[in-house]
């Protein structure tokens, strides 16, 4: 499935990667914050690009009820990653050519303080804990004077937000997979519910006598008044077993999908950490790692 809003928010895949290695190759001393958030852009995206796609087939199912359900848990989660993207989107301003800046830990203490705005909400409770704590740590790294040691100084409060968000994921993947599998289960029960097996038995019965040549003229006469309900019986069949193959087949890309999201969550936090050390090194960060996966979920939505 392609889709052109998610095709326009992301760059053609060797033409990026291609700048990535120039820049790390390069050796300029002032990070490049901004493939981070790009390819947060693209992940979060993709689980929501991703997600409403899971929507739309329970309703295609018929189970309209599941997808307001699975809809309603999923917009819990789209406020969370949209925090993410702002934080990162955030940091992606930081422009300094060493690591020492007063200015560029501000802007730290700001972003940091933006995502704890965000996550107060109420989202969940433990979220909400964790937005109290990362509001106190965004006050006090504004006496810092190095951009690493501001980054280092969230470093745990930021890898709870990310395991928190990738428990969600874990969460909304059961929700999905469930409901995916009633919406087959019910289909195919519905198969099970329609087969007639004492038609089927007369059907065969009288097939057999006919093509041997044993049919009596009753017999001729039954099969051509019981063959079209038969025939009608079939194809019902047919079409609630085909609708069931394919959620099957769809539920299996999702569960692919939402695996590769919650890995995308710890590859960020990875991404992140490699910020400080980036700034403390006086070095380019490397984010092919963060870049590959966030490759690896679009070519995922394209193929839903």
């Amino acid at each position: 499935m392609k889709n052109t809003l998610y095709l326009k928010l992301n760059p053609k895949p060797f033409v990026y990667l291609s700048i990535l290695l120039l820049f790390i190759i390069a050796g300029c001393t002032t990070p490049n914050v901004k493939p981070f958030a790009e390819s947060t852009e693209t992940i979060v995206t993709g689980f929501k690009v991703g997600s409403a796609r899971g929507v739309a087939a329970l309703k295609l199912a018929d189970k309209p009820e599941k997808a307001k359900a699975l809809e309603k848990e999923l917009t819990v989660r789209y406020e969370l990653l949209d925090a993410i993207l702002m934080f990162s989107m955030e940091l992606a301003q930081i422009q300094s050519d060493s690591n020492r800046s007063r200015e560029s830990v501000l802007q730290i203490s700001q972003a940091a303080n933006q995502l704890a705005m965000t996550l107060s909400s109420g989202i969940s409770a433990p979220v909400t804990a964790l937005a109290k704590k990362l509001a106190g740590e965004a006050l006090e790294i504004r006496e810092f004077q190095l951009i690493s040691k501001a980054l280092k100084k969230i470093d745990p409060l930021i890898k709870e937000i990310a395991d928190l968000l990738a428990a969600d994921i874990q969460s909304v993947r059961n929700i999905y997979v469930d409901n995916m599998t009633d919406a087959y289960n019910s289909l195919e029960n519905q198969a099970e519910d329609l087969l007639d097996e004492k038609l089927e038995r007369r059907i065969q019965t009288l097939q057999k006598k006919i093509t041997d040549g044993s049919a009596a003229p009753k017999d001729a006469a039954d099969f051509t008044a019981i063959y079209p309900v038969w025939q009608d019986q079939q194809k019902k069949i047919e079409s609630l077993l085909k609708e069931s193959k394919s959620i099957r087949s769809e539920m299996a890309q999702g569960q692919v999908f939402y695996d590769s999201v919650k890995e995308a969550i710890a590859v960020w936090f990875n991404a992140y950490q490699e910020l400080s050390l980036a700034f403390e090194e006086k070095r380019q960060p490397n984010f092919i790692e963060i870049y590959l996966k966030a490759q690896e979920i679009k070519t995922l939505i394209d193929a839903l």
